[in-house]
């Protein structure tokens, strides 16, 4: 299923403060559960997570786990330290778990 949008429309929640468990639960499709998780950073990993999807706002996005596990893959190549635990295994089953994603993003509102 090829949509044709736009990662930043996909991703507007993040783009316009949306909270880290709301940008992993579109970032991982709603694989990721951040109370199950500790990490000492997860403040700068949120802004790494919205600068890379700002960075890339005007990509397409197919809409697809995959393009989901890619745009995660990018956030890990930019954060360029470990990773929160669990992102390297959701990442692989995203790829092989391959679809249209699951979670939504919310309906954007008119200004």
């Amino acid at each position: 299923m090829e949509t044709k949008q736009k990662i930043g429309t996909h991703f507007h929640e993040v783009l316009n403060g949306a909270s880290l468990e709301r940008t992993l639960e579109l970032l991982t499709d709603s694989e990721f559960v951040l109370a199950y998780s500790s990490f000492g950073d997860w403040p700068l990993f949120h802004k790494c997570c919205q600068d890379v999807i700002r960075q890339r706002a005007q990509l397409n996005f197919s809409g697809t786990r995959r393009d989901v596990c890619q745009l995660m893959g990018n956030i890990q190549r930019e954060y360029g330290r470990p990773v929160p635990k669990g992102l390297d295994f959701i990442s692989r089953k995203l790829r092989e778990t391959d679809g249209p994603c699951l979670v939504r993003p919310k309906a954007a509102v008119a200004a």
